[in-house]
């Protein structure tokens, strides 16, 4: 969560109290959640496009992309991706 707390230029603190959800487009929540649940239950690459904003006023849109890293035992190590700004 890191990356998204630079993104809304909070600290993760904040983040973590507000939840990250409120900083996501409302159209575009149910997708990030089936994805993350996706993935996160099977890791596999993905990538998903949603809006973002630090004020829920000034939506910007977002490219996330991410590709599991997997131990030799086949067990989830860490995540590794990329986000953008594609506004």
């Amino acid at each position: 969560l890191h990356w998204f707390a630079d993104l809304v230029g909070k600290s993760l603190s904040e983040v973590k109290q507000i939840g990250y959800l409120e900083f996501i487009h409302p159209d575009d929540r149910e997708l990030l959640r089936t994805t993350w649940r996706q993935v996160w239950q099977k890791p596999q690459p993905y990538e998903v496009e949603f809006r973002l904003s630090p004020n829920a006023k000034d939506y910007r849109y977002y490219n996330l992309r991410g590709v599991p890293l997997l131990s030799e035992s086949g067990s989830l190590r860490e995540w590794i991706g990329t986000v953008r700004d594609v506004t």
